[in-house]
């Protein structure tokens, strides 16, 4: 084919010299009788056709979808300053070109809202490559099948995806201090150990993930960080655990992006070891013992203790008797 007319065919009007030159060696011209089918629907093609000439009907599931009419002038006689040229690959999917040299790739399709058939654009031929271009094809198409516009889809999981960056795990964590570990009343704390929940989740869990968005952290990464602190402190690790689990259920009840909380199932007796209790009665000797040493303390703290402290004895003198009375 000579190089010369190739060029004048739109989607290839930007090759250099060379480059034509070398397409041109594998192009071949044909004419075609008016009706004779060019492809079939389903086919398998590695073909590409560029009408230079004439038209074509495009015809999906026997309807007819779009008429391709791409000779050089349009029917009133002016030069034509577009082209499409669709896919054998992807229903409804091509290329739209320009007689700027613009490529476009597009999708013909009845979008939800209307009643005929449009083309709209895709994407830049130099922003993205064929394959990826028609992989969105697909999507769209899945899309509208959804009965849903593909812009106005594209444009919410924008905003979701907006909203999940500006959720940063030190933001949230530090919204779950105030509102739920603090609480409205800061004078009135909602839980007793606020103080020792803070400082946990800032030492080790803000520390760990500051400013990621909190719907990128993943179960495994909880584990990890359990099993770690679990080999020198097994019992700050279930702790921590009982801690994290809580922020991510809370989180999951706000609008945080998540769609689950990624620890409500981890068990910490299989990562962090079976609880060990560390209970102690202490004997006469101990109590006493404990009760000279922290003589020097002050008269309400003393009292307080020996008082907590008896009634534990108590308890014990009289799960001792239940036994000898048993026996």
């Amino acid at each position: 084919m000579d190089p010369n007319r190739l060029k004048q065919i739109p989607i290839f009007s930007r090759l250099s010299d060379e480059e034509a030159n070398r397409l041109a060696a594998f192009a071949t011209e044909t004419s075609v009788a008016e009706g004779q089918i060019l492809m079939k629907q389903g086919d398998y093609s590695t073909e590409l056709i560029a009408i230079e000439e004439g038209s074509a009907d495009v015809i999906q599931d026997g309807e007819k979808i779009a008429s391709l009419k791409v000779s050089g002038t349009t029917k009133d006689g002016k030069p034509r300053t577009r082209q499409d040229f669709m896919d054998s690959v992807v229903p409804n999917f091509g290329v739209r070109c320009t007689s700027t040299g613009q490529r476009t790739y597009i999708l013909a399709a009845r979008f939800p809202g209307s009643k005929n058939y449009t083309r709209r654009e895709i994407e830049d031929v130099g922003a993205i490559g064929l394959a990826d271009a028609r992989e969105k094809a697909r999507g769209w198409l899945q899309i509208i099948g959804r009965g849903k516009d593909p812009a106005h889809e594209e444009e919410r999981l924008a905003r979701a995806e907006a909203k999940k960056r500006e959720n940063t795990f030190d933001s949230v964590a530090e919204s779950f201090i105030a509102e739920w570990v603090i609480g409205p009343k800061p004078d009135k704390p909602r839980q007793r150990k606020h103080k020792v929940v803070a400082r946990a989740i800032r030492k080790y869990l803000i520390e760990k993930w500051g400013k990621r968005p909190i719907a990128d952290i993943e179960r495994g990464e909880v584990v990890d960080l359990i099993k770690a602190k679990a080999k020198d402190t097994p019992a700050e690790a279930r702790n921590l655990l009982g801690i994290a689990k809580a922020l991510f259920s809370w989180a999951l009840n706000q609008n945080y992006g998540l769609s689950h909380s990624i620890c409500t199932d981890i068990k910490p007796g299989q990562i962090v070891g079976e609880k060990i209790s560390r209970d102690h009665a202490l004997d006469d000797d101990e109590l006493k013992a404990l009760w000279i040493a922290v003589g020097d303390m002050g008269v309400d703290e003393v009292a307080e203790l020996q008082i907590c402290q008896l009634r534990g004895h108590l308890k014990h003198l009289l799960a001792r008797r239940e036994v000898v009375a048993d026996l």
